[in-house]
């Protein structure tokens, strides 16, 4: 008589099931997160605030511009104003020990330039919280660098 190969056919499916739910499982917890901030309900208290700035932000009749510059590699934020006092925020979404924040620091030609041959290359979001005539502002804009 023949042996029937089924039941053990099922029960190395099921072994195999469960075995590659459990890796999934460990993999998924063991799993670093770092897409918010560690302080997001304060930054909800202020997100009408924040919403106000962007908006203003908006109307400008001269727009924020934010360029990639290569030969060395760095970034290009040009602002409305020469006067505009503030911080530029640099996120990192994928590991929040490589953020940094600097104080806005302009040119003559209203640019703030940030090196970037120190930044891991990926992508970045780059947050600008400034002041000028008295009035507040923010602008929020994603790159990649290579």
């Amino acid at each position: 008589m023949t042996k029937n190969p089924w039941p053990i056919a099922l029960t190395v499916l099921i072994v195999s099931a469960f075995a590659g739910a459990t890796f999934v499982a460990v993999t998924m917890i063991r799993q670093k997160v770092d897409l918010v901030a560690i302080n997001t309900y304060d930054k909800d208290l202020q997100h009408e605030k924040r919403m106000g700035q962007q908006r203003r932000a908006r109307a400008l009749a001269q727009p924020v511009q934010i360029s990639q510059l290569t030969d060395p590699a760095r970034l290009a934020v040009t602002l409305p104003d020469a006067s505009a006092t503030g911080t530029i925020t640099l996120y990192r979404p994928s590991d929040s020990r490589l953020d940094r924040t600097e104080p806005i620091t302009l040119d003559e030609q209203r640019t703030h330039t940030i090196a970037t041959t120190g930044l891991a290359s990926g992508l970045w979001r780059i947050d600008l919280e400034w002041m000028q005539g008295g009035t507040d502002y923010f602008h929020s804009a994603q790159v990649v660098l290579p």
